[in-house]
């Protein structure tokens, strides 16, 4: 996931074309968004009192989970928001939310931040703790700072036996490391918008049985023959599909706001590249998310 002061990989280059829900019903089944940052969605859409189902109406009937990242302090209002909503009987029920910190603000990690984190992790809705690792394609907060709090949040999220979302960009050495130090093998393990090495992606599954690799609509874009090497690498039952939205929407969408009923856009390239239909991706993903996430 992306913020601004964290940086995006991708700007949103608005204006662009916004997709109706029946052109993103690309197939029949239900899906699961297991990582989206829905708090800047509705910040971006100037919807200010945390009701996600405004944003439902826009999007296809498939949309069946959502799994929205809480990873810098700036999700803290809109976190507390739709707790209290949730709490008073309201907030949209396909809905569930990870809190953590980020490796861009990793800096700015400290006890008060720490203790609200903890003190998430209570609600039956928080169901990950995340996304948190390393960043050292940007290095917007110090390596020094970024290893700390995220050797500090692995601890807990272990003691707490909740499941971990990990943010890893040009870091792949020190994330195997840390993880293999810090986490058991049988823990369970988002590896977000995974980009990078097929030997590492290898490693990882071998060695944590319970680790999934997450793919965005990144996968979309031009003739990246990496890219498509990932994706076969993975096998679909440890396969999770993602948006990351609002940002890196998928083709032929790029530059617009990216959200989870764009999940059919990702799971049709998936589909492409394993050389398997549609709905099978879809249905095993799913089923793939309740495993993880328990939802």
């Amino acid at each position: 996931g992306q913020q601004n002061g964290g940086g995006g990989r991708q700007q949103n280059q608005a204006p662009a074309a916004v997709p109706t829900a029946d052109e993103l019903a690309v197939c029949k089944g239900g899906w699961a968004d297991s990582h989206t940052h829905i708090d800047m969605i509705l910040d971006m859409e100037k919807i200010f009192n945390g009701k996600s189902e405004e944003l439902f109406a826009h999007w296809p009937k498939n949309v069946e989970c959502v799994i929205n990242v809480c990873c810098f302090q700036e999700s803290l209002p809109w976190f507390e928001e739709w707790r209290r909503l949730v709490d008073n009987g309201g907030g949209d029920a396909r809905v569930f939310w990870t809190y953590g910190c980020h490796p861009h603000a990793a800096a700015f990690y400290d006890e008060y931040w720490e203790a609200r984190i903890v003190e998430a992790m209570s609600h039956p809705r928080c169901v990950a703790w995340g996304e948190c690792g390393l960043d050292f394609f940007k290095n917007k907060s110090p390596r020094d700072a970024q290893m700390k709090a995220f050797t500090r949040q692995l601890t807990l999220a272990v003691a707490m036996n909740k499941p971990i979302v990990i943010h890893s960009r040009a870091a792949d050495e020190c994330i195997v490391q840390v993880l293999k130090e810090h986490v058991p093998p049988t823990h369970k393990i988002h590896m977000h918008c995974w980009t990078d090495s097929t030997r590492v992606m290898k490693e990882l599954l071998t060695h944590f049985s319970n680790l999934y690799f997450g793919f965005t609509g990144c996968i979309t874009f031009g003739n990246n023959t990496h890219t498509e090497d990932t994706v076969i690498t993975c096998p679909l039952d440890r396969l999770l599909l993602e948006t990351d939205g609002p940002f890196m929407a998928p083709k032929p969408y790029r530059g617009a706001r990216a959200h989870p009923g764009m999940i059919g856009l990702v799971a049709k390239r998936v589909a492409e590249i394993k050389g398997v239909d549609v709905e099978t991706v879809v249905s095993v993903t799913r089923a793939n998310t309740r495993d993880m996430y328990g939802v």
